[in-house]
């Protein structure tokens, strides 16, 4: 068994490999403000995206995306605030897209992608 970070790292691997299989080109990944954290920043066409990875190793606790809380939400937030205004890109159009990993067999891996998964 890995651990949770080791996992998570897994997850966003997969994930940014979908990502750039869709086109998007990957910036930056984990990206901290204080104890907040962007898990993906990618640019899809001339969007920034800030893309939240969750995974399960199975779908016997429930899917994914319903890890993702209002409070979650509200501290990626405040981290993309952080980005735009540190990189000077405030002027940019951005979203929130959460990509959700699940393994099978515990080696393939199916995808669900959620484009405008929650706003700002």
């Amino acid at each position: 068994m890995c651990s949770t970070s080791a996992r998570g790292s897994r997850f966003e691997a997969l994930a940014g490999r979908y990502l750039r299989g869709k086109g998007y080109r990957l910036v930056e990944r984990n990206f901290r403000f204080g104890h907040k954290e962007i898990d993906i920043i990618a640019v899809d066409g001339d969007t920034i995206v800030f893309v939240e990875v969750k995974g399960r190793a199975s779908r016997d606790y429930g899917a994914p995306a319903e890890s993702v809380t209002r409070g979650k939400m509200r501290n990626i937030a405040k981290a993309a605030e952080a980005y735009l205004w540190r990189r000077g890109l405030t002027n940019k159009t951005c979203r929130f897209d959460v990509v959700c990993v699940t393994l099978v067999d515990n080696r393939d891996a199916e995808f669900e992608h959620i484009r405008n998964a929650f706003e700002a």
